[in-house]
């Protein structure tokens, strides 16, 4: 049986304590450009919409890329 494999977009970022936090997006838009995706980055921090138990996300240090998933 072939393995199925789905694109998916991890955004990575620090917390107050230095730690990385990960958000996994399984099956993004095929088109999301690199501006647009720091853009909902900017916006996350910026809401402070999600709290880790090491603090907030802070915007030293992020990153995104997208991988693919067998599965």
């Amino acid at each position: 049986m072939p393995t199925i494999s789905k694109k998916v977009l991890r955004m990575t970022f620090n917390n107050a304590l230095g730690n990385a936090v990960s958000f996994t997006l399984p099956e993004p838009k095929v088109d999301l450009t690199t501006v647009q995706i720091e853009a909902v980055m900017d916006q996350m921090i910026a809401k402070n919409i999600f709290l880790t138990s090491g603090g907030a996300l802070i915007a030293e240090g992020f990153e995104a890329g997208f991988y693919r998933k067998d599965g």
